[in-house]
């Protein structure tokens, strides 16, 4: 392993220095010549300077730092001219001897830094400070390293890609649980993001109009459920309301005639909060759904129909592999933990954009795609990521999937950070064999052995999360009278 010493000097002997650049002449003479008398007191400064000690060392431009810094905390008595003479002597360069050479740069403030490198350079060391033997020894190394890297042999160095996975392994992170794996491939750059293309406009129309009955269906339940839930409330029997509630009138004159005050005579109006919904869906494109491709692109045409008709927005995505065939994953199993989720980049095909009108995109659903592995938790991803931008009230993932995916754990972690947001992730299993996968997965699924199945099974689970009934249930307390008949 190089030390960082060794790569400075290398860094310095391959890139040089200051110390290298030479003087470049002057462009006209006429504009570099000085007076003899202002050359002739800028030589006296100069040997005043040696005499002393040579506690002041010229800079590059052949000005000397001590001596501007005992002009500017003397008496103030100097002549200006001196003052003049001085500064010309400083923008001229042919006021340097022939014989020296130009030394570091000097520090403005005082020359101290610019004394320190200038003593450095009158020890014959090259560039950067470094004697000839260092230079070659740099050298020599720098050779070896290309001759190493050309041959395949361990250097020592690391890639990038390797540093960075090192610092993750060693980063412990407090908000992973036993049983989750963080998001994290090893190169998103090599995802892509693409539309499907469109397929014949006949087969699409066909696609949809085997849906219908579910469209139709899941559209009418859908639309009476938020006209009451954006509805006003109304509550009968209040102490103080806007007027006199019919339910209680009966009630209330009782009250009256028997000499008391009316208890809950009138009714009040509640504006409720505005019942907007943002759906996202996901479609498993894997291998091992070749056999239920078609009933998946019908499935995501069933319930994004009936949002599109609403105004709901709703996305429609699918991950796969980016190439054709199984990609190359790292084993998540027991043994520890991989830095990476996956190693090789996916494609994101989307089938449907947020505000895009359905027959604008139609023509892509039959293009759904399966082959590969299950990259799952990337297109759970993707949708999170664009689910958050959403201002809806409620926000849901729909994943019609096998139940497989590459990474579980990954899932299982997206899956609570969700919640965390109040977004709802929702598996759906489209025939009974992947039922108990999906079951296992995800907390919120559906299980449907049809397509018909799918529009009532589905308000089941959404009516528990949009519209949610009044109440809740009573709580099974423990109590003496139960722990007595445990004993």
């Amino acid at each position: 392993m190089l030390t960082s010493s060794i790569l400075a000097r290398l860094g310095l002997v391959l890139q040089g220095s200051n110390a290298n650049l030479e003087m470049l002449p002057p462009e006209d003479e006429d504009k570099t010549s000085s007076d003899p008398e202002d050359e002739e007191d800028s030589e006296d400064e100069e040997d005043e300077d040696d005499s002393e000690g040579g506690e002041g060392e010229e800079d590059s431009s052949g000005g000397s730092a001590s001596s501007e810094e005992d002009d500017e905390e003397g008496d103030g008595g100097e002549d200006p001219d001196d003052e003049e003479d001085s500064n010309h002597g400083q923008d001229d360069p042919l006021t340097q001897d022939e014989g020296e050479a130009p030394d570091g740069e000097s520090d403005p403030d005082g020359g101290e830094e610019g004394d320190e490198e200038s003593s450095e350079g009158e020890g014959g060391n090259g560039a950067g400070g470094l004697s000839p033997a260092e230079q070659q020894e740099a050298i020599d190394l720098a050779a070896a390293l290309l001759s190493a890297m050309e041959k395949g042999l361990d250097t020592g160095l690391i890639s990038n890609n390797e540093a960075l996975s090192n610092a993750l392994k060693t980063e412990g992170r407090k908000d992973i649980l036993k049983n989750e794996i963080p998001w994290r491939p090893l190169n998103p750059d090599l995802d892509k993001v693409s539309s499907p293309p469109n397929a014949d406009q006949a087969a699409a129309t066909a696609l949809l109009q085997s849906v219908k009955t579910e469209v139709a269906f899941l559209a009418n339940q859908l639309r009476s459920k938020y006209l009451s839930a954006r509805a006003d409330k109304v509550t009968h029997g209040v102490k103080h309301g806007r007027d006199l509630s019919e339910r209680r009138l009966v009630e209330t004159v009782i009250e009256i005639r028997s000499g008391r005050p009316p208890t809950r005579p009138d009714w009040i109006r509640t504006p409720r909060d505005a019942c907007t919904l943002a759906v996202g869906i996901v479609l498993d494109e894997s291998g091992s759904m070749d056999t239920l491709r078609t009933l998946v692109a019908r499935a995501a045409l069933a319930i994004a129909a009936p949002l599109d008709s609403l105004g709901s927005p709703c996305l429609v995505v699918g991950p796969r592999d980016g190439t054709k065939g199984s990609g190359s994953w790292p084993d998540l199993g027991s043994g520890g933990q991989a830095a990476f989720h996956r190693v090789n980049g996916i494609v994101i095909d989307i089938f449907k954009h947020w505000d895009e009108p359905l027959n604008m995109c139609l023509r892509r659903f039959p293009n759904v795609k399966a082959f590969g592995g299950t990259p799952l938790e990337d297109g759970i991803q993707y949708a999170m990521q664009e689910l958050s931008k959403r201002p809806e009230r409620h926000r849901v993932i729909l994943v019609l999937t096998d139940g497989a995916p590459n990474c579980p754990k990954v899932c299982t972690r997206q899956i609570r950070l969700a919640a965390e947001a109040r977004i709802d992730i929702i598996g759906v299993a489209l025939d009974e064999d992947s039922a108990d996968l999906v079951a296992a997965l995800f907390p919120k699924h559906v299980k449907t052995g049809s397509i018909s199945q799918l529009p009532n099974k589905l308000l089941a689970v959404l009516d528990g999360i949009i519209f949610p009934k009044a109440g809740g249930k009573k709580i099974l307390l423990d109590s003496a009278l139960t722990a007595k008949k445990n004993r």
